[in-house]
Order: C-alpha cells, then structure tokens, then sequence
C-alpha cells in the first residue's frame, strides 16, 4: 500500500505541494520540495526521520524556483539523488534569477543526479511510478502515475478546476492543452490528482469541470 503525506509550503507566496510518498518497506521519495524556510525544511526532515522513512530519491516534476527550494537541504542531509527532466534543467538557472529579483534567500538547487524522461519507470520499495512526458506549463514537465493505486504526481499541469500556467519560458499553451487532453484525461476516470497548488482531484472531476 502507498502512502501520501502533503505539505503546502510558503503559503504566504506560492502554496506549493510537496509530497512524502511511501510504501510499507518504508521507502519514499519526495516530489516537489518547496520548503523555503528553515522551519520548514526542518519539519520535512523531521517528518521522515520521526516515520522511519528511508529516503531514496528527490523528484521534481518540473523545476520552476518554487517546487525546487528544498532540493539541496534534502539532497544534502539524506545523501540521495535528485531526478528531473533533463529539458527542464534551465529553470534551475532562472530560479537563481527570480530569487533576486523577489529579494528570497534561497539554497540553490544542485543539478539533477540523474535525468528522467516519459516513458520511463521509476522504482522505490515495492512501488513503481511510469514517468509521462508532460510539457506546456514547461518545456521539460513530467508527471509521476502509479497505475497500481490509480493516482498521478501532476505538478502544475492540472489543477481544481484550472490549469498551470504558460508565461514563464518554456510555456505553451498548445502543448499544455495537448498533455491535458492526451496524457490526463486518457487515464482512468477515478485516477487521483496530487497536483502542485490547491487541493487533490480526479481526472473524472476535472474533465466534467476544468475550463
């Protein structure tokens, strides 16, 4: 069985979701870490130690400034790779430069240990997620699906209701509607959407509802 522990980091600028995600060998892996203060990193850490989780990887889905500011706290104080998209690396570039210009005092990211792609697979304990290639809301976007327990790691592509943005480089609206429609909504209806922003959803829901 697959568990999922939700943290919404930085609430007063991005209430970004990270995401614990374990089975019952108690692996894990984080997905999206956004905690930005210190408080925060240490309630992430403290969160997997006090579980007895064993951290094996850090994912980012995409690595836009605010899904990626816990990855070198993590990365550093666990010993694990970080995994992304080797398309999406040069967000981690600009996130350098939105920090300034927002006045934040971030940890910059490292680079990715290793590069994930769609159609790929991924494993930890006894869990394996299939990698989807998901751009639009950016050029190296990927999703993280676990057919066995119907839920979908989805980043900013998809929320309740609403959709990620497509202003920031790398961002199109085509290719955003494309991934939606041919990589979202042909999962199964009662597939759970762990989104980045908001709350969860299904893929039923939202193709009764998202604009």
């Amino acid at each position: 069985m697959v568990h999922v522990q939700t943290f919404t980091f930085f609430p007063e600028a991005f209430a970004e979701n990270t995401y614990v995600v374990w089975d019952d060998t108690l692996s894990c892996v984080v997905i999206d870490p956004g905690c930005y203060s210190a408080a925060e990193k240490k309630q992430l850490i403290q969160f997997i130690e006090d579980k007895g989780l064993k951290l094996e990887k850090v994912l980012n889905t995409h690595c836009h400034i605010d899904h990626i500011m816990g990855n070198q706290a993590l990365t550093a104080h666990f010993k694990v790779p970080l995994l992304a998209c080797e398309k999406d690396v040069y967000n981690i570039e600009l996130a350098a430069s939105a920090a300034k210009m927002w006045n934040m005092n971030i940890d910059p990211s490292p680079e990715p240990d290793a590069f994930l792609d769609g159609g790929d697979t991924l494993t930890f304990g006894e869990t394996t997620f299939e990698v989807l290639f998901t751009p639009g809301h950016s050029a190296g976007h990927i999703s993280f699906y676990n057919p066995a327990e119907s839920h979908i790691f989805s980043g900013d592509v998809i929320f309740q209701q609403s959709y990620g943005r497509v202003d920031l480089p790398g961002g199109s609206i085509k290719m955003l509607v494309d991934t939606i429609i041919n990589k979202i909504f042909t999962l199964p209806e009662e597939t759970l959407i762990y989104a980045g922003h908001m709350g969860t959803t299904t893929v039923g829901a939202e193709k009764l509802t998202n604009p």
